[in-house]
C-alpha cells in the first residue's frame, strides 16, 4: 500500500482584513431585515458586492402629528463607490432617490416628513444603473428641528390659539404637504368685524395661500399669492365668534405644491358702530326719537336693527326716519316691522351715497327698523356708513279719539276744530278713525261741515245715537267738503256720535266746524 501526502500552504488572513469586508449590520439586504438606527449616530457600512443592498430603518424623533426635516449625511465614501440612496415608506413604497455622480463623493439628502417610520436603502451604482459599484461609507441621520414653535398645528383641531392681534409670528411650512392652522376669537362677539391677514417675509420657494373657516369649521373664504416669495394681505369681514386660519403652499393652481417660511400678522380693526351686535331683530338696539345716531354696515351681509317704542301707546302716530351722510359706496335700504316682528313696509335709495327719508304711520306700541345695503334690486349688495335720525311727527292734539269711549266732546257752538287722519280709515278697518260726541239741546239743531286739506283725500262719516245705533252717514269724493245735521225734538237734551274716516291722500288733515240753530 502506498500512502500519498499532499502539502497545502497555510494562508493566514489578518483580522483587519476581516473587519474591512464584514458589515456588522448584515444581514440587511431587504426591507424586512432593515437595521434600526439611532439618530445623530455615525454608522460605518460597506457595499461588499455589486448586488448588495444596505437597508436601515429610520424613526424620526418628532411625532407623527407634526412635520420636520430629516437629514441623511453620507461621508467617508471609498474611491470606487458611487453611493446611491433611496427612501421608502413603511409599506415599502419608494418615495425619493438620490445618488452621487462620482466615486468617493459625499451626499447630503434632506426630506420633510411627519414623524413616522421610514426606510433607506444604500447601494452602489455607476450614475445610471443600480448595483454597479462597491465600497465602504459612513452615514448619520438627524432631525433638523426645522418646524416653528406652534407645531403640531397641522389640523383644524390642533389650531394654535395663543396668537394675539397686531403681533407678528414666524411660521414654517416644512413640507409641501403641511398645513398650519391658527385660531382667532372675535373681540366683539356676535358683531361684524374686519380682519386683515398679512403674510410677509415669504421665502422664495413658497407661494403662500390661506383659507378661512368659521366657528363650525366650514370654509368661508380663501386667497392665494400667484408669485413665489410674494407677500399676501387679505381683509376679511365676518361676525363669526371664532375664525380659523389655514396657511399652506400651492403652485397657483393646486394646493400643497410648495413650502417655506413666512411671517404672519393678524389685525382686528373693530370698525363696527357702538350698537353692534344688533344684526338680528332679536338683538335690535333701542333708540330715542329726536336724536342722530351714526351706524356702519361693515359687511354686505350685515343688517342693523333698531327698536322703537310708541310714545303714546295704542295711538296712531307718524314717524320719519332720515338717513343722511350716507357713504358713497352704500345704497341704503330700510325695512319696518311690527311688534310681532312681521314686515310692514320697505323702501330704499336708488343712488349710492344718496340720502333716504321715509315717513311711517303706525299705532304699534313697538316696532323695528332694519337698515341694510342693496344695489337697487337685490339686498345685501353694498356697505358703508350712515347717520340715522328718527323723528316723531305725532298725531293731532286730541288723540286718543279712535273709539266711542274716547270721542271728543262738543258741547258749545260754534266750534271750529282741526284734526288729522293718519291712516286710511274705511269699512271698519283698523285705521285712524276720529270720534266726536256732540251734545244737542232739546229743540236745537246742530250742523257740521268737514273739509280735507289735501285735494286727493276723500272723507266720509257715520252718525250714531247715544245707544250707538247707526243713523246714517255721508261719503265725499276727493277734496270734497261733506256736511251733516241733526235735530233734537225729543223733549230732553241728548247727544250723537260722529265717526269720521277717510282715504288719505297727500295727508289726512281736515277742518271740522259745528254750528247750532233752532230745530226745524
Amino acid at each position: 500500500m502506498m500512502i500519498l501526502f499532499l502539502a497545502l500552504p497555510f494562508i493566514m488572513v489578518s483580522c483587519d482584513l476581516i473587519e474591512d469586508i464584514v458589515d456588522e449590520y448584515e444581514p440587511n439586504n431587504k426591507l424586512s431585515e432593515a437595521y434600526a438606527i439611532a439618530l445623530d449616530t455615525k454608522y460605518n457600512a460597506n457595499i461588499s458586492e455589486e448586488t448588495d443592498d444596505d437597508w436601515f430603518k429610520i424613526t424620526p424623533s418628532h411625532g407623527s402629528d407634526t412635520y420636520d426635516k430629516v437629514q441623511i449625511s453620507v461621508t467617508n465614501v471609498s474611491a470606487d463607490l458611487k453611493i446611491r440612496l433611496e427612501l421608502y415608506d413603511a409599506s415599502g413604497k419608494s418615495l425619493e432617490s438620490h445618488g452621487a455622480t462620482t466615486g468617493g463623493q459625499t451626499l447630503t439628502f434632506t426630506f420633510a416628513t411627519p414623524g413616522v417610520e421610514y426606510y433607506v436603502r444604500f447601494s452602489g451604482w455607476d450614475g445610471f444603473t443600480d448595483h454597479r459599484s462597491t465600497g465602504s461609507y459612513s452615514f448619520t441621520v438627524s432631525n433638523m428641528n426645522a418646524n416653528d414653535e406652534f407645531a403640531p398645528n397641522h389640523t383644524i383641531e390642533t389650531a394654535e390659539e395663543s396668537l394675539e392681534y397686531g403681533i407678528s409670528y414666524n411660521g414654517v411650512l416644512v413640507s409641501k404637504y403641511e398645513d398650519d392652522y391658527y385660531k382667532f376669537t372675535n373681540p366683539t362677539p356676535n358683531a361684524w368685524n374686519s380682519y386683515t391677514f398679512s403674510l410677509t417675509n415669504v421665502s422664495e420657494d413658497l407661494k403662500v395661500r390661506i383659507r378661512l373657516y368659521g366657528t363650525n369649521k366650514s370654509e368661508l373664504d380663501s386667497k392665494g399669492s400667484s408669485t413665489a416669495g410674494a407677500d399676501l394681505s387679505y381683509t376679511f369681514i365676518s361676525k363669526e365668534d371664532v375664525i380659523y386660519l389655514q396657511v399652506l403652499g400651492w403652485d397657483g393652481f393646486t394646493d400643497h405644491r410648495s413650502s417655506g417660511n413666512y411671517t404672519l400678522t393678524v389685525s382686528a380693526e373693530n370698525p363696527n358702530d357702538e350698537f353692534a351686535p344688533n344684526h338680528t331683530i332679536e338683538t335690535a338696539k333701542p333708540l330715542e326719537f329726536g336724536r342722530s345716531y351714526n351706524g356702519i354696515i361693515v359687511s354686505r351681509e350685515e343688517d342693523d336693527y333698531y327698536k322703537f317704542t310708541n310714545p303714546t301707546p295704542g295711538v296712531w302716530n307718524s314717524y320719519t326716519f332720515n338717513l343722511t351722510n350716507v357713504s358713497s359706496s352704500l345704497k341704503v335700504k330700510i325695512y319696518l316691522y311690527g311688534a310681532d316682528k312681521s314686515k310692514l313696509y320697505s323702501t330704499g335709495a336708488t343712488t349710492a351715497g344718496g340720502n333716504l327719508s321715509y315717513t311711517f304711520v303706525s299705532k304699534e306700541d313697538v316696532f323695528y327698523l332694519q337698515v341694510l345695503g342693496w344695489d337697487g334690486f337685490t339686498d345685501h349688495r353694498s356697505t358703508g356708513s350712515y347717520t340715522l335720525t328718527p323723528v316723531v311727527n305725532g298725531n293731532d292734539d286730541y288723540e286718543p279719539d279712535d273709539t266711542f269711549e274716547q270721542a271728543r266732546e262738543i258741547k258749545s257752538f260754534p266750534r271750529n276744530l282741526t284734526g288729522k287722519i293718519l291712516a286710511t280709515a274705511a269699512n271698519n278697518n283698523d285705521g285712524d278713525y276720529e270720534f266726536f260726541k256732540v251734545t244737542i239741546t232739546n229743540n236745537k239743531k246742530v250742523l257740521w261741515s268737514i273739509t280735507p286739506e289735501a285735494s286727493n283725500t276723500e272723507l266720509h262719516f257715520d252718525v250714531y245715537d247715544k245707544n250707538k245705533t247707526h243713523l246714517g252717514g255721508a261719503d265725499g269724493s276727493r277734496g270734497q267738503t261733506i256736511t251733516g245735521s241733526m235735530n233734537n225734538t225729543t223733549g230732553t237734551d241728548s247727544f250723537i256720535y260722529i265717526k269720521l274716516g277717510g282715504y288719505v291722500g297727500d295727508n289726512g288733515n281736515y277742518t271740522i266746524s259745528f254750528t247750532e240753530t233752532d230745530a226745524t
